[in-house]
């Protein structure tokens, strides 16, 4: 697969939780299966502006955007991997990873490490994510992942066993 293919095959996995308006990945960068890291290109769409507020000045992307696009990528992340069959994720059922990403069943623990600059809308910028490790627990599985771009951290994403 190329970046294009890795790319419609990320907007139909977000296609599964999110209306098109709202998916903000617009191009996968890199996706290296084997570090089990991914680049992807992200723009968030400003308001329309209507009467006085034309002259504004613009409006810069939301700390809730990022947790969207941070979102949106974890799940493209695993959702690849799953689709590869990648290590740990051989095991993992397609069809039960999307119900559970259709039915919100995906929880996240996420620790900022750096706060994200301030980055205006309509301007594409790139978030890095890769899977440093896994763990079965309390009958779930939790995937560790490191975070880097605008905003930086790490952070749990945990999601129930779907063998």
């Amino acid at each position: 697969m190329n970046g294009t293919d890795y790319t419609k095959l990320a907007v139909q996995i977000l296609g599964k939780r999110y209306p098109a308006d709202i998916i903000h990945l617009t191009k996968i960068v890199n996706f290296d299966i084997d570090d089990k890291k991914i680049s992807v290109l992200f723009q968030i769409n400003s308001k329309p502006k209507k009467g006085k507020n034309i002259l504004a000045e613009p409006e810069n992307i939301s700390s809730q955007n990022f947790l969207d696009c941070l979102y949106q990528l974890s799940f493209v992340l695993i959702g690849l991997l799953i689709k590869n069959k990648q290590s740990i994720f051989k095991k993992i059922n397609w069809c039960k990873f999307t119900k559970h990403l259709i039915e919100s069943k995906i929880v996240f623990c996420y620790k900022c490490e750096k706060l994200p600059r301030e980055i205006p809308c309509d301007s594409p910028f790139e978030l890095n994510l890769q899977l440093l490790n896994y763990e079965i627990k309390n009958l779930n599985f939790a995937c560790h992942l490191a975070l880097s771009g605008p905003i930086e951290g790490s952070y749990e994403l945990v999601l129930p066993i779907i063998y």
